[in-house]
């Protein structure tokens, strides 16, 4: 048994030592994900000067876009004063401004409270950083310049095979169809236009496609091909695939043999291209 006269001995905690705050955020900064310094975004407030008024966001960008299409945002101004905002004006500059426009939609006058939108169109010729500057007067002195960019983009795409071959078929019958694959390989969506059948037997052929007005990188989409002779002997024609954003057409060649009794003559299965979506 313990005796009642014992004493038990109590030892003072150790107090754990402290890391200096300054040695923490040392050793964060160390260690932090280069990627976050690989977002910031460059300085883009070029001037803020005089005038109880607002333009947000204060950076643009209109990021990947294909060559020859357009792409918009808006800036918004907003009038934080207590008097109208007058003469108020908008301007485009910068070393790329030829690629890039403006539709100032606030007019003359911003009211006392209100906002009104200026919105900045971008339309690549060449591919590469664009980058221009916007900027916005008001009353005697008061500026606002920002900055935007844009990034133009050839839209690539492959369509394969190159060649379909429909061999033998009885004039009136229809052959199984064939299909060309429509692959996005680009790093901006691909806007397709048409797939179309031309060439001295094209009506001897009918196509159809089941492709979006913007294709996703990385997805597919198809032309189906049939072969429907109507009289003996050869047939040839093309299927052209349409696109735009500085993609070029892409052709394949179609071919195939009718057998049997002509179903209708020649000279009226023949006419002009034709074309679907």
């Amino acid at each position: 048994m313990r005796s009642s006269n014992s004493v038990s001995i109590v030892r003072p905690l150790r107090r754990p030592s402290m890391i200096p705050v300054a040695a923490v955020l040392a050793i964060a900064a160390a260690w932090a994900p280069s990627s976050v310094a690989q977002q910031r975004q460059p300085e883009s407030t070029l001037e803020n000067k005089g005038g109880d008024f607002s333009v947000q966001p204060d950076y643009m960008t209109l990021g990947k876009t294909p060559l020859f299409l357009r792409r918009a945002e808006s800036f918004v101004v907003r009038n934080h004063g207590k008097s109208a905002l007058r003469n108020l004006k908008v301007a485009l500059g910068g070393a790329n401004e030829n690629v890039f426009s403006i539709d100032n939609k606030c007019g003359d006058t911003l009211a006392p409270g209100q906002q009104c939108e200026i919105r900045v169109g971008f339309e690549p010729t060449s591919d590469g950083e664009k980058s221009a500057e916007v900027r916005i007067t008001a009353g005697d002195n008061a500026v606002r310049t920002r900055r935007v960019t844009g990034s133009g983009v050839p839209a690539k795409y492959t369509a394969t095979p190159k060649a379909l071959t429909f061999g033998k078929v009885e004039n009136g019958r229809t052959s199984k169809e064939q299909v060309v694959t429509i692959t996005n390989t680009g790093d901006v969506n691909l806007p397709i236009t048409a797939t179309s059948l031309s060439g001295e037997n094209e009506k001897q052929f009918a196509q159809s496609n089941d492709c979006p007005r913007e294709l996703p990188i990385g997805k597919s989409c198809k032309s189906t091909v049939l072969f429907r002779p109507t009289w003996k002997g050869e047939h040839h024609a093309t299927l052209t695939v349409w696109a735009k954003g500085g993609a070029p057409e892409t052709k394949v060649s179609l071919s195939g043999t009718g057998t049997g009794a002509d179903t209708a003559k020649p000279d009226a299965a023949r006419s002009s291209s034709s074309s679907s979506r």
